[in-house]
């Protein structure tokens, strides 16, 4: 038993090191310039996909995601569209207690995705590579990668915190 601790330790620590060289190569790319393919995406396709590849663990932990994204489309390279807002639900879903509920919503040219919390990140360093909160257990990079992304295509990617509720918004 000993050595099936040992080996998840290992294979835990492999994978940890393996998201974290993709996710520090992806930046280096976005950085690069190496994603010019651009065409219209719908995000509220992109995020009903992502939510519908997430639907275990999201029911794993008793989550209610909703979808009220309505018509709202960008100019981007797709790969890039997903992982953006792969990398906020992503980060909603963990960051989430068990039976809470995450909203994704649309206005205009403006996504939020919001989820429960019980205290302000800091708003100076979030979207810092390797920052990650006390409570966090991940490499610290998913919000510096999507806030390379939407500085790369000249969004603004915002945070705040208001009556309990982290809200992440992209103005397109």
């Amino acid at each position: 038993m000993k050595n099936l601790q040992d080996l998840q330790v290992i294979y835990d620590a492999v994978d940890k090191m393996s998201k974290l060289s993709q996710s520090l190569l992806l930046l280096a790319r976005i950085e690069n310039n190496q994603f010019s393919e651009k065409q219209e995406v719908d995000i509220h396709n992109i995020a009903k996909n992502i939510i519908q590849e997430l639907d275990e663990w999201i029911s794993e932990r008793s989550l209610t995601v909703s979808n009220e994204i309505s018509e709202l489309k960008a100019n981007m390279n797709p790969q890039l569209a997903n992982t953006l807002i792969a990398n906020l639900i992503i980060n909603a879903i963990k960051h989430s207690n068990k039976q809470e509920n995450i909203l994704l919503r649309s206005d205009k040219n403006i996504l939020t995705i919001s989820n429960p919390g019980t205290q302000a990140l800091d708003k100076d360093r979030i979207f810092d590579r390797f920052w990650k909160s006390e409570y966090s257990d991940g490499t610290g990079l998913g919000l510096a990668i999507a806030k390379q992304i939407c500085d790369h295509y000249g969004f603004l990617l915002q945070y705040e915190f208001r009556e309990g509720t982290h809200h992440f918004s992209i103005i397109f």
